[in-house]
């Protein structure tokens, strides 16, 4: 099955609106976009995809592999994988991506790994958190950058139940997600909220005074 990202531009003429669409196909051994993240302007940006790989997309030259998160990962035995239960926590899983494009870094919120960063030459990107409180982290998520302070706001979808099990957690009606906050000054994750059901994204208000956060479960943004 070939996977497909699906892009909408849209645009403003006079009083109507005209909308085009367009497919982006990714790799052939790319499978299971999970977010996006762009670079403004230029039309670049990041996807990551379930063999544990980042890749980076240009209008011209198409997708490349920007960055990876496993230190463990190599191609031979990740290239291709379509989240295997076995090779995730080895290769890597990046779930939510944000670009900061005044420091020109890539924050990564791995399923396994945590909360990375990648620079702009890519490669093995930095591991900078991986608990918060004295709590490890189980399932990170979604993941958004605050457009005033560049902090980053994510995701632990759940204290019990890793990627590989989150059926169960959803069988069992989990409600032990997390909000974060990782400060890029100081360094630190905060815990914002407790007891989320199935949280799975974050997003930061334009003018940083607020984030959304959506928890599948229940089926609620809060």
């Amino acid at each position: 099955m070939v996977s497909i990202l699906s892009i909408f531009f849209f645009c403003f003429p006079t009083l109507a609106l005209s909308a085009s669409f367009r497919q982006i196909f990714l790799p052939p051994t790319g499978f299971g976009p999970e977010s996006l993240a762009f670079e403004l302007p230029g039309g670049a940006f990041y996807t990551g995809v379930s063999d544990g790989r980042v890749l980076r997309y240009q209008p011209l030259t198409g997708f490349t592999y920007f960055a990876f998160t496993s230190p463990n990962r190599t191609i031979a035995f990740c290239d291709g994988t379509t989240d295997d239960p076995v090779k995730g926590p080895i290769c890597g899983r990046p779930f939510g991506l944000a670009y900061d494009p005044i420091a020109r870094l890539l924050y990564i919120a791995d399923a396994y790994y945590g909360l990375l960063v990648a620079d702009s030459n890519g490669r093995l990107a930095k591991q900078i958190a991986t608990g918060a409180e004295g709590q490890p982290f189980v399932f990170c998520n979604g993941l958004d950058i605050d457009p005033i302070t560049r902090n980053i706001y994510f995701i632990d979808t759940s204290a019990v139940y890793d990627l590989r099990n989150s059926t169960k957690g959803l069988q069992a009606n989990d409600s032990t997600g997390r909000l974060l906050k990782y400060d890029v000054r100081t360094n630190q994750v905060t815990v914002l909220m407790r007891n989320l059901s199935g949280a799975a994204g974050a997003a930061v208000s334009g003018d940083g005074r607020f984030v959304l956060v959506s928890e599948f479960i229940v089926g609620i943004a809060s």
